[in-house]
């Protein structure tokens, strides 16, 4: 220090980074020439104040989570800043069976990407880590092949730090214009119900054709199939009278309107 001076005044320059870091300090110690080896000097602690936070997002991981039925829907799950040390994610897959929505049995659980590329389950209570340093992991929500045709169905992604959640959607889908994503075996699923088969049944004259029409998938939904009574050597209102459908092998009976070809 230059002779008659008694203070000076030491800056240090600090880095604007866009890590959560929370608060962080560092030390100033001094000592004269003229204090003991042996002395602690005086110290002083600078603080660093963090101006850095960050927010969580939950998109599709490859643009698109409307998957064929038995693929699997892969989310990004973000954090827009990087934190100084390892952020707990807790997540949630919503399928509560509503009109519309997916069922628990129309998924198998939640998955994610480990360090090593890995797919592992997600633990029962959800939680995963995004490690010190990264911002984002990758979730899968495999979805489960049937034979049943149910229309598109959503499922949601809930994802929670720091009691704050945000949440992605997804879709199932089952008419054959699901996408399968890359990486994932398999053609788009299509379960819309088709005619598999028309029974050729014969009668002594006086008694009552029974014919059985089955359907190659059942459905959620009410299916119109339409059906034509044409002539063949018999012709259809002279060797013929009503015209009539069951729906549960006889019970339930409509009358239905002729139509011949």
């Amino acid at each position: 220090m230059p002779a008659g001076t008694t203070s000076i005044k030491v800056q240090v320059a600090t880095v604007n980074d866009n890590i959560v870091e929370g608060n962080e300090t560092i030390t100033l110690t001094a000592k004269s020439e003229f204090e003991p080896a042996a002395g602690a000097g005086q110290t002083g602690t600078g603080t660093i104040l963090d101006n850095d936070s960050s927010t969580l997002s939950v998109t599709p991981a490859l643009n698109n989570v409307s998957v064929s039925e038995g693929s699997a829907a892969d989310f990004t799950v973000k954090l827009s800043n990087p934190s100084a040390t390892d952020t707990q994610v807790t997540l949630k897959l919503i399928t509560d069976g509503a009109t519309g929505n997916a069922s628990a049995a129309d998924v198998a659980g939640l998955q994610y990407k480990d360090s090593t590329g890995n797919w592992v389950n997600v633990p029962a209570n959800g939680q995963v880590t995004i490690a010190a340093g990264q911002t984002e992991v990758i979730v899968r929500v495999p979805t489960v092949q049937d034979g049943v045709y149910e229309g598109k169905e959503n499922f949601t992604l809930d994802a929670t730090v720091n009691g704050n959640t945000v949440s992605g959607q997804g879709s199932i889908i089952d008419d054959g214009t699901g996408t399968i994503p890359p990486e994932q075996p398999g053609t788009p699923d299509n379960d819309q119900p088709k005619v598999a088969s028309v029974s050729s049944p014969s009668v002594t004259e006086g008694g009552n054709l029974v014919f059985d029409v089955q359907l190659d998938h059942s459905s959620t939904t009410a299916t119109t199939v339409n059906l034509n009574l044409a002539n063949g050597s018999g012709i259809v209102g002279t060797d013929t009278n009503s015209f009539k459908v069951s729906f549960d092998n006889g019970g339930d009976v409509c009358q239905c309107h002729r139509r011949t070809g």
